[in-house]
């Protein structure tokens, strides 16, 4: 569920006894995205932060903000985006084949993050 910017949780009965980071990985969250949050005080239960080992009782609420503060380093550069779908959360784009997804040594001005980044630079919407 989603309230403002954090995903907020309600831990059920078939979770208990999970630790929050088997919890987390169980919702497919990364593991080095998991201990990303948890560097940044991201992750909370019962609205405090604890260590990802603590386990989880039925009722527990775990609240994550999954949108980390800092800068992005894609230069937004615009570009003709074929946009599918987009709500305040999610965009779904159509990527042409000869297109770079991101950025790499050889492509760091020509990939469809650097479009997206000018996209969502455009329209206002959260750094990522």
């Amino acid at each position: 569920m989603e309230n403002n910017k954090n995903l907020i949780y309600t831990i059920r009965k078939n979770e208990e006894g999970m630790s929050i980071k088997q919890f987390l990985l169980s919702i497919d969250v990364s593991p080095s995205y998991a201990i990303r949050l948890r560097n940044l005080n991201q992750v909370h239960k019962n609205n405090e932060v604890q260590p990802l080992w603590t386990p989880l009782k039925a009722g527990d609420i775990i609240t994550i903000n999954p949108y980390l503060l800092r800068p992005s380093t894609i230069e937004p550069i615009s570009m003709n985006l074929n946009i599918l779908y987009e709500d305040r959360d999610f965009i779904a784009i159509e990527k042409p084949y000869d297109v770079p997804t991101h950025p790499t040594i050889r492509h760091l001005k020509d990939t469809v993050a650097n479009g997206v980044a000018a996209y969502f630079e455009k329209n206002d919407w959260l750094p990522m």
